[in-house]
């Protein structure tokens, strides 16, 4: 039997990185993977074909899915939830018309029978879950204090189930804040923090607990279900439980204090601070000063600038529960997360560290613009 196609629609990034990583390594059923990123030079897997495209516009999408004939789409793309300035319409461009573009697109190729998006956990209304699942209503453009990150993904979400049936079958994984090597965004933040010596500092009593999700657990996940829609195309008739039109929350299963794991990766880049050198800030405190700052940014700007890192909205994730039932998981996609929190946090740290280096030898010269560790 041949392997079957696939494409891989933001593949270059950090969790596209490890859906086709985990692909690759399948060999029952076995896929040939393409990729499609609008920067193919970066986070490269070998034995994975990568092609230059945007999945917001129709004819870079019917070009690829002409030549390549996919059997399943993996749509990761998207912008990143926190650190860049993009504005509230580029979410909606990217991930709701964007996604609407390529499920039409999709839906007029014949070879594609699957298509598993990525969501978020962030897609239900507020901002405090415990234990948060499927039944929980989800965001919409009527939800009041919802960032566009959110919202975005929450409409794209549902528009996902939606046109499950009409031309191929859906699935909608809502991975919960991914952490791991080529991450992007939490280990190196962190860091970050550390290298300023702000990682002495801890804001709230660190008692609301949150999930994450490993960037391995996370391609687990899309593997799995992508199986279970296959099993289902080529054997309709047989009972088994229902995967293709529903959502799925996806974590490590174990979930911790915000600041446990931000020690986590300190100590994993080799600090060993003593819980008695802790100052700790009251959460309200730094709460009422980033909401202060963000009204201060709208009046100075007149709405046109936010601030990069310091919002209210990424400050409460470090002082409110944020859990997630993986149930449901579970029980239809036969998820078990890895137990690897500690060696995903080791390899992140590790993969920060090489970049900073290549980015030093670069300053002197030493290393020319491109040239990157693989």
């Amino acid at each position: 039997m041949s392997d079957i196609p696939v494409l891989v629609i933001g593949g270059c990034g950090f969790i596209g990185y490890h859906v086709v990583k985990a692909l690759l390594a399948e060999k029952e059923p076995a896929f040939t993977v393409h990729v499609m990123s609008r920067n193919i030079n970066k986070n490269q897997v070998p034995k994975a074909q990568y092609h230059t495209g945007d999945f917001t516009s129709e004819q870079d999408v019917t070009s690829i899915l002409a030549d390549l004939q996919p059997v399943i789409i993996f749509h990761v793309a998207s912008p990143v939830p926190a650190g860049n300035t993009s504005s509230d319409q580029y979410y909606f461009d990217t991930n709701v018309e964007g996604t609407k573009t390529l499920l039409r697109v999709a839906a007029a190729c014949s070879s594609v029978k699957a298509f598993v998006y990525t969501s978020s956990s962030g897609v239900l209304v507020g901002d405090s879950y415990d234990m948060g699942d499927e039944t929980w209503p989800m965001k919409t453009l009527k939800t009041r204090n919802s960032n566009a990150y959110a919202t975005s993904k929450a409409i794209a979400d549902q528009i996902v189930q939606d046109a499950n049936g009409k031309a191929f079958l859906t699935v909608c994984l809502r991975v919960c804040a991914v952490y791991g090597e080529r991450d992007s965004q939490m280990i190196p933040a962190m860091m970050k923090i550390m290298k300023e010596g702000k990682h002495r500092i801890q804001i709230g009593d660190n008692t609301a607990k949150s999930d994450r999700t490993s960037g391995e657990n996370a391609a687990l996940a899309h593997v799995l279900a992508a199986k279970a829609l296959l099993a289902k195309i080529n054997d309709p008739d047989t009972e088994r439980p229902k995967v293709d039109g529903e959502p799925f929350f996806i974590t490590d299963g174990r979930p911790m204090p915000t600041w446990d794991f931000a020690r986590l990766v300190w100590r994993a880049a080799g600090d060993h601070t003593p819980p008695e050198q802790i100052k700790v800030i009251p959460a309200w405190f730094i709460l009422n000063l980033a909401s202060l700052t963000e009204w201060a940014y709208w009046v100075c700007t007149l709405g046109y600038m936010k601030p990069v890192s310091f919002r209210r909205a990424l400050v409460e994730t470090t002082c409110v529960e944020r859990t997630f039932s993986i149930e449901k998981a579970k029980q239809r996609l036969g998820y078990r997360p890895l137990d690897n929190m500690d060696d995903a946090v080791k390899r992140g740290v590790l993969f920060v560290r090489q970049q900073e280096a290549e980015e030093e030898l670069r300053r002197k010269g030493m290393l020319r613009d491109g040239a990157a560790s693989s």
